[in-house]
């Protein structure tokens, strides 16, 4: 399912963060149940010829808009002098009337229900807004509208996700973060103005829209290929909603969108508003529970005042742990707080997992197994041609092991770790040889499904190394060019380490 995400923001016209809608769209797709299933293309301060062209070069499944609307003056495109040049509903239609192919044209900008009611002509599917949508609307119906698509829900549910989330961005009532994410029945009426208009296709239609009426079969297709061949289990359910609970949580601030994503997410998902509110609070209570002094300090000193309140430990806390009272004290903690956690192991490990950042994680991770085996030189030398002898892989004690399992899967639901990395070794039933090896790393994705044992290695510089990283995949402390440390050694030295 390929999408157009392509956007104009001509000089003279007011400043959107269309980066921010992209991004919020390409991380809802990322984290889908489909999210194989779909690629996002940008294209940024778009004429009407890069538009053409664009649309010329790849088979779009969908296109969608970002920028202003001028009514009947048409969507506000760049042009070669930088200031806006007005693309007229005629001309739009006739534009994408040579693109049978598009299912569904999203206009996320304001004012822009003429234009769809021109394109829905030739287009099975058109969202339009009808009048002046703020920018933060805005983003909040492209999230919930792909974030529906992503699970596989049709475009008519999925218009529906995108319309409560623009109601959920407008209601300013919603700020507990105890309970389910959203109360949908405290939430007031939208006012009319600001629901978007989803128009679609007339079977045999040659003139403009004027009442929407139920789509032909063939513009069900889009919502047929989105749509799974199986349902999710149960388990997965709630291993998928625990995951985004854990991202957005990651902050310590859950904001309205957050919760009405989460919101989404659960009604997709099938999971109960009982087991939403249990994985919630579970997941706060985790962080309460294994969040050190220093990272409350760090949060202390880099957190803006309204979000204070709800950090998970507070001065009087942390005072308290250190057996000091007085203000004056309190204070000097909080301006010396990075001296406290070069005290506390797996601290930094821990904050980068938090914020999903695994790379940082995984080089850090590196980093203190080198230094429990007495070899941190080694990443002085060359970081990327580590070799340990059986002796110095003893030498890693099943503390550090199991704490940095604990953490890897705890933040990644069990996906990474040496847990798995282990279970997944013992599944391949290793001969020690260097097939079994070479097996191995294909199943964890270190090298593809080439089977060529001294090439075809995943370069960790590919950002896809870790965004899109294979269960089992990281850390990927295992992972050398030249096979530096004996795999069997490391994971029976894993094996004898009784809690992981």
């Amino acid at each position: 399912m390929k999408i157009l995400f392509f956007a104009a923001n001509p000089e003279g016209t007011a400043k959107l963060r269309f980066d921010k809608e992209f991004s919020q769209i390409e991380d809802g797709l990322q984290r889908s149940k489909l999210r194989d299933q779909f690629q996002l293309v940008p294209k940024l301060a778009v004429d009407s010829n890069s538009l053409r062209r664009a649309l010329l070069e790849e088979n779009f499944d969908i296109v969608h808009y970002s920028g202003h609307g001028g009514g009947q003056k048409g969507l506000l495109l760049d042009s070669l002098d930088g200031k806006s040049k007005p693309a007229t509903a005629e001309a739009l239609c006739g534009l994408f009337k040579q693109f049978p192919n598009i299912k569904c044209v999203l206009l996320n900008a304001c004012y822009t229900e003429v234009q769809a009611k021109a394109i829905v002509q030739h287009i099975d599917y058109v969202i339009g807004m009808k009048q002046a949508m703020p920018d933060d609307a805005a983003i909040a119906f492209a999230t919930g509208f792909y974030d529906g698509l992503g699970y596989g829900k049709s475009i008519d549910v999925a218009f529906e996700l995108g319309c409560s989330a623009v109601q959920c961005e407008c209601d300013r009532t919603t700020r507990s973060r105890k309970a389910i994410p959203v109360d949908f029945e405290k939430v007031e009426p939208l006012p009319d103005y600001l629901i978007p208009v989803l128009f679609k296709m007339e079977t045999g239609s040659t003139g403009s829209l004027t009442n929407p009426t139920p789509a032909s079969s063939e513009a069900n297709s889009l919502s047929e290929k989105l749509r799974s061949k199986d349902d999710i289990n149960f388990s997965d359910a709630l291993k998928i909603y625990r995951g985004r609970v854990q991202e957005f949580l990651a902050d310590f601030n859950l904001s309205t969108i957050e919760k009405f994503q989460l919101a989404i997410l659960a009604n997709v998902l099938g999971v109960s508003e009982a087991d939403a509110n249990r994985i919630l609070q579970e997941e706060e209570q985790k962080l309460q529970e294994n969040i050190n002094p220093a990272f409350g300090l760090y949060l202390l000193r880099n957190s803006s005042e309204s979000n204070r309140k709800t950090l998970p430990i507070t001065l009087t806390q942390i005072s308290k742990k250190y057996i000091i009272s007085t203000p004056l004290s309190i204070l000097l903690l909080a301006g010396v707080g990075l001296i406290f956690y070069r005290k506390i192991d797996y601290w930094s490990i821990q904050f980068y997992l938090i914020h999903r950042n695994w790379e940082k994680a995984d080089q850090l991770t590196t980093k203190k197994l080198l230094k429990e085996a007495g070899r941190s030189d080694l990443l002085r030398s060359n970081p990327e041609n580590i070799k340990l002898s059986d002796e110095e892989i003893k030498h890693i004690s099943c503390t550090a092991l199991i704490e940095l399992n604990k953490l890897w899967e705890g933040y990644s639901n069990e996906d990474f770790g040496f847990g798995k990395q282990n279970s997944i070794w013992k599944s391949v039933n290793p001969k020690w040889d260097d097939h079994d090896w070479n097996e191995f790393m294909v199943r964890v994705g270190w090298k593809n499904q080439s089977g060529e044992r001294n090439k075809e290695w995943a370069s960790r510089k590919d950002p896809n190394f870790f965004r899109k990283a294979k269960e089992g995949q990281l850390p990927s402390f295992l992972y050398v060019s030249n096979a530096g440390i004996d795999f069997g050694e490391f994971f029976r030295h894993v094996q004898s380490c009784s809690q992981i």
